[in-house]
């Protein structure tokens, strides 16, 4: 759930070797399913209720889903992955394997990690990315990963951090600014010292 509060600042995290021992296996009543035409109503949902798109109509989320990825949709249905609980019926959570421009290059990204209110702090964030990652690590293996965030997702961050992410000091990618500095400053005040001297420790240009 986003800390609406919390200042906003451009974070850029890159990961150039995945620490495994964070993966993290389902549950038996937890299942994966693929993105399939229509499910954008349920990103939809999902994402407003992990605290995105606060100040958005659903039409108006809706249509950001199909402006930016709704002309990839063979992507989609192999690259943003869904978590339903079988006992509820309800979805978990979502993310994505996608990609993004660097100069003239196509990179990995991890992107848009989501986890409804009501599975929040369960470990379903962990389980999402490590899903997220086995796919990009298969297609794209021994290239760096990145991932785009802001402060208010500091829990996100440390557990992003847990998979080998490191916190970029100038390295970027896409449209997206590395605001480091001021994301540090910000996340001073919002991590626990220890996961915050780890973070900054680790920091990578």
């Amino acid at each position: 759930m986003q800390n609406t509060n919390i200042e906003y600042r451009s974070i850029i995290m890159r990961c150039d070797t995945i620490n495994h021992n964070a993966y993290r296996i389902l549950p038996d009543h937890v299942s994966i399913e693929y993105y399939k035409d229509g499910m954008e109503t349920i990103w939809k949902d999902i994402q407003k209720a992990a605290g995105e798109f606060t100040i958005k109509s659903d039409a108006e989320i809706i249509e950001y889903f199909t402006s930016r990825f709704g002309q990839e949709t063979d992507l989609l249905k192999k690259h943003c992955l869904f978590l339903k609980d079988s006992i509820t019926n309800q979805y978990i959570g979502t993310c994505m394997a996608w990609h993004a421009n660097q100069g003239t290059k196509s990179i990995p990204i991890l992107h848009w990690l989501a986890v409804s209110g009501d599975y929040a702090r369960q470990g379903f964030a962990r389980k999402l990315i490590t899903l997220v990652l086995k796919i990009l690590e298969e297609e794209h293996p021994y290239e760096p990963i990145y991932l785009h965030t802001q402060p208010s997702s500091y829990p996100a961050i440390k557990l992003y951090h847990d998979f080998g992410f490191h916190i970029c000091r100038t390295d970027t990618y896409g449209t997206a600014v590395n605001e480091y500095e001021e994301a540090v400053s910000v996340l001073k005040n919002v991590m626990t010292q220890e996961s915050f001297e780890s973070l900054i420790h680790d920091a990578v240009d």
